[in-house]
């Protein structure tokens, strides 16, 4: 986040990972594959999300996955290929896109580079990972300081880096691909010529969506002023924009 101010104009993609851009969770994907032993420790956890990843990470180890065993099963997590699509045809378009996700840079890297993606996308804003010497990998929260965000967990506001990428690229409109909860706190940041994608049911193998959710409670729904679109795919399909129609 610490680049030069870009030439602005031009339209900013900003793709959400889990649920959006790929179809899974990438951080219970890689641990079922993996060691599904490990599975029951997310329903008791008593830490933050992404304390509980980097212990995860580092029971994997002990067990002896390696680092190559590691990226190759979160490079090989579900996707819906109209989401590929997407990103091929963004691409060409010229659009700048990014991932703003609350997964970890090492996971999103493994995904793009096996799907030769990686060119398409100038920024990949999460939570840092770097495996040190022993191949061990660390999981460290996006944010040093929690930012003080009641709509957001404290690694990572997504409505805080949303405003610093409005204020370093000028982008003359945005569209946000999102999924979760996590994402209303930047799609409030969006403004009327905006667009936010919405994943919205049928959408398997999800029945809800968190983001769907806020955005059909009135008081919830108010504060987001970008125009809204429903996706089930990602393919080229009949855009739905009224929220409540599920």
């Amino acid at each position: 986040m610490e680049e030069p101010p870009r030439e602005p104009g031009g339209t900013l993609l900003i793709w959400d990972y889990d649920w959006s851009l790929i179809n899974a969770n990438s951080d219970t994907y890689v641990v079922e594959v993996l060691r599904p032993e490990l599975m029951a420790r997310f329903s008791s956890r008593t830490t933050g999300w992404t304390e509980l990843m980097d212990s995860q990470v580092k029971e994997l180890f002990a067990r002896g996955v390696t680092r190559s065993e590691l990226e190759a099963v979160v490079a090989q997590v579900p996707v819906l290929p109209g989401c590929l699509q997407a990103v091929a045809v963004a691409n060409a378009a010229q659009a700048r896109q990014v991932v703003l996700s609350d997964a970890n840079t090492i996971f999103i890297e493994a995904f793009l580079k096996k799907e030769g993606l990686r060119r398409c996308f100038s920024d990949i804003i999460s939570n840092k990972a770097e495996f040190d010497g022993e191949g061990r990998l660390h999981i460290k929260p996006f944010h040093a300081e929690p930012p003080g965000c009641a709509l957001c967990p404290s690694n990572l506001c997504k409505g805080q880096v949303l405003r610093q990428l409005l204020d370093r690229e000028g982008p003359s409109r945005i569209c946000y691909v999102g999924d979760g909860s996590g994402d209303f706190c930047p799609a409030c940041q969006l403004r009327p010529e905006d667009l936010l994608l919405c994943r919205a049911p049928p959408s398997p193998p999800l029945k809800r969506f968190g983001l769907l959710d806020r955005l059909t409670d009135p008081p919830s729904a108010s504060q987001v002023v970008a125009k809204v679109v429903k996706w089930h795919t990602g393919a080229s399909e009949p855009l739905d924009s009224s929220p409540d129609a599920a």
